[in-house]
């Protein structure tokens, strides 16, 4: 029996999972092709018992103290850094994502990403379907024999160095949280960043968003990179400062990028970074594989639930 709970999908979900939240109560759901603007997402979550949230929406602290029924913010994927953490452990409000539910997506897309860079096959791709043929086209490079660094060793980190197994690289890894006793079994060697930055082919960026990791790949950083160096980020944009990037490109400190995602989201041109030589841009999309979006819908939506039913819930508390 419903117990009247009100609900709130920010990003609409065409999902089965969706049913067992209306069995709870009452479920709204958002606009599907757009961000809601902050005071129109304020008014939403007002009155609501639980909200659920995708990477593109923020939940401010204004936005939770005027929720006064909310009980729990459950954010599809990994976890949130678009939620005031401190707000929603002031107010008592349960924070519940779903840990490693893409983790394998994004470490697949990344390693896609990687090859198709090295291969040129965007290029090759579009210059087939101009009329051209292979004559035309300056070769790629193999990625075995590379030095790759992987910055962040998390769920998703950690599974690109076992993606990345067995093309015959070498893999740096940087994470001060992480230990050689975990590295060591992922083939990685553990170093400094600068050390990193200095002897990687290809820097892939793993790291959550904190005071200290934002920008961290800044002017200085990018100019540590060797000159053919390739940078790929899928996980956060603010990791890296986006002019210094666009400055590196277009002046050829390094020698590519391949972006997932920025640090303003949605981008559409012009900007500064779709329209960098060399680069391949994606719209925020290493995780939307059919696999993943099951897990993450099922798994957030099953913690919200068990929240709001008072359970115990496989997320822990915010610290």
């Amino acid at each position: 029996m419903s117990e009247g709970y009100r609900i709130f999908i920010t990003e609409p979900k065409d999902h089965p999972a969706v049913e067992r939240l209306r069995g709870l109560g009452d479920v709204r759901q958002g606009p599907q092709d757009r961000r809601m603007e902050e005071r129109e997402l304020a008014d939403a979550v007002r009155g609501v018992h639980a909200v659920l949230i995708t990477s593109r929406d923020r939940i401010t602290r204004p936005m939770i103290e005027y929720a006064e029924n909310l009980r729990v913010i459950g954010k599809f994927g990994a976890r949130p850094e678009n939620v005031d953490w401190d707000a929603a452990r002031a107010r008592g409000v349960r924070i519940v994502w779903s840990p490693e539910a893409n983790s394998d997506s994004v470490a697949e897309y990344t390693v896609l990403f990687i090859l198709a860079h090295l291969r040129h096959l965007v290029e090759a791709v579009d210059h087939l379907r101009r009329g051209g043929w292979r004559n035309a086209l300056v070769p790629g490079r193999e990625l075995r024999g590379k030095t790759v660094g992987v910055v962040g060793l998390g769920n998703v980190g950690s599974r690109v160095a076992r993606c990345l197994g067995g093309f015959g690289v070498t893999l740096l890894g940087y994470d001060p949280f992480v230990s050689e006793e975990r590295a060591v079994p992922l083939g990685i060697r553990l170093v400094a960043l600068p050390e990193l930055l200095a002897q990687a082919d290809v820097v892939s960026l793993h790291a959550m968003v904190t005071p200290d990791s934002q920008h961290m790949i800044d002017e200085r950083a990018l100019r540590r990179m060797k000159p053919g160096a390739l940078l790929v980020n899928t996980a956060r944009g603010a990791l890296i400062d986006e002019d210094a990037l666009a400055r590196a490109l277009t002046e050829g400190w390094i020698g590519g990028a391949c972006l997932d995602v920025f640090a303003g989201e949605p981008v559409a041109p012009p900007h500064r970074l779709l329209a960098a030589p060399r680069t391949i841009a994606s719209p925020h999309i290493a995780a939307q594989t059919i696999e993943a979006q099951d897990r993450e819908v099922t798994q957030t939506i099953e913690e919200v639930i068990s929240v709001l039913e008072g359970k115990e819930s496989a997320v822990p508390p915010p610290a």
